[in-house]
């Protein structure tokens, strides 16, 4: 397929898959969109089913999510069915519409992120984007806040599966985090695991370890790890070259360790959400709960400060609302410590 130019349709003119003709008469706002009003600009990023894309449409940019063979196309259909299901919480990527061609069965039109993934601007080098322990206090909070409508849902909670700072995307200059891919989203009635291949480095023990229950715990220990990778600005278990061996670390408790920039009360929570076994972590909706408690007790985390591009040479802190805020160092590579479950710990976790 071209990155740029209209979609070259190769089936017949105005063709519509069963699927998408019972979900445009489904009492929705989704809509069919007919590939020739789709304009592709350019290239976004390419994952392990599909390639995303910047285009035109609806006199607006859009991010256009193309399935990358035919192979995916039930994960394709799985994932619009989702999307549109969910569509309007705040915390959660906007679909537009989706369209039919010859040569790719679905594209998913979704709203466009102005800032990127939350994955592009924690570990961008070349120039660095800075952003505040609020920043991320807020980020980590707007995930939570997506999970947990998923979670709630009624009569069907929804776990996402695939929770990880690439599917995390910011708009607004920053200030407004969105959960996207649904592609491996199942509901929980179902609890079966997904076949679309999922990145280690943010999956839970119990998942690596294949188990066939699985419920939202795996969704909060995937929120623990992205959160951990904000604050560090490094890649969850980056310096582990076999995925292998991310499976054998969890199953002995290994977790990334404590870095600086981290509130002791954030990082309580954290080690809560990454504990071993399911049942020890908390719910989304307890997350939220604490994470509001601390935004409001943590000095300069009230408000999202939006990122920006700067040389590091050239800006050291943000003016922010009259003070200068501490910005987020980039560390070194992380060394990796087991955690130990001791009573005093426990306690410490329990009296949060």
């Amino acid at each position: 397929m071209q990155h740029s130019g209209r979609f070259r349709v190769f089936c017949q003119a105005n063709k519509k898959s069963s699927f998408l003709q019972k979900m445009e008469e489904e009492p929705s706002v989704f809509t069919v969109v007919n590939s020739d009003d789709v304009y592709i600009e350019k290239f976004i990023s390419e994952g392990a089913t599909s390639v995303v894309m910047k285009g035109r449409c609806f006199n607006r940019d859009v991010a256009v999510k193309c399935m990358s063979d035919f192979a995916h196309v039930e994960t394709m259909k799985k994932e619009v069915k989702f999307l549109n299901d969910v569509r309007r919480h705040m915390n959660i990527v906007t679909v537009l519409g989706a369209c039919y061609t010859g040569v790719v069965p679905f594209a998913i039109i979704t709203e466009l992120a102005d800032v990127g993934s939350v994955y592009d601007v924690v570990h961008s080098t070349d120039p660095p984007m800075f952003f505040s322990r609020g920043n991320v206090a807020s980020w980590a909070l707007q995930a939570a806040q997506a999970l947990k409508y998923l979670h709630n849902l009624a009569p069907s909670p929804i776990i996402h599966g695939d929770v990880k700072t690439p599917n995390l995307l910011l708009f607004e200059r920053g200030q407004v985090l969105k959960l996207c891919d649904f592609g491996s989203a199942f509901l929980k009635s179902e609890g079966h695991l997904t076949t679309n291949p999922i990145s280690p480095s943010w999956m839970a023990p119990e998942v690596l370890a294949g188990s066939s229950v699985r419920d939202e715990k795996s969704d909060v220990y995937s929120w623990a790890i992205c959160v951990w990778e904000m604050y560090s600005r490094q890649h969850p278990f980056g310096d582990v070259t076999d995925s292998n061996n991310i499976h054998w670390m969890l199953l002995e408790g290994v977790r990334p360790h404590h870095v600086a920039g981290i509130h002791p009360s954030i990082y309580k929570l954290i080690n809560r959400c990454w504990a071993t076994e399911p049942i020890s972590r908390p719910s989304t909706t307890e997350i939220v709960f604490i994470m509001l408690d601390l935004i409001r007790d943590i000095p300069d985390t009230e408000v999202p400060l939006y990122c920006m591009k700067k040389s590091i040479e050239t800006i050291d802190t943000f003016q922010y609302r009259g003070s200068l805020t501490s910005l987020l160092p980039i560390f070194e590579w992380p060394t990796y410590i087991a955690s130990e479950d001791t009573a005093q710990e426990q306690d410490e976790i329990d009296n949060m």
